[in-house]
């Protein structure tokens, strides 16, 4: 029987990648990546759906690091905001 699972959140997708075959440090990079996107994003991953037009979205309000010797506040994540926003 196969065992389809709805994949809602960000959350969900790390409790899959916990599950996979994965080398640690592969494991390791791709939960670190999607908690810091999150994180810049100002979001949980318990927050945030895991659709391509909601991530698309939330990546484009992040913005790029500003170059040495700039304005480097930039580079501060937000801080994180409840589910509702």
């Amino acid at each position: 029987m196969n065992e389809n699972k709805t994949i809602g959140t960000l959350a969900d997708v790390l409790s899959l990648i916990d599950q996979t075959g994965l080398t640690g440090t592969r494991r390791r990079d791709m939960i670190s990546a999607i908690k810091r996107i999150c994180e810049m994003a100002g979001n949980t991953p318990e927050c945030v759906c895991a659709g391509l037009p909601v991530l698309k979205e939330m990546l484009s309000r992040i913005r790029p690091a500003a170059p040495r010797g700039q304005r480097q506040e930039l580079l501060e994540p937000k801080e994180p905001s409840g589910c509702g926003t």
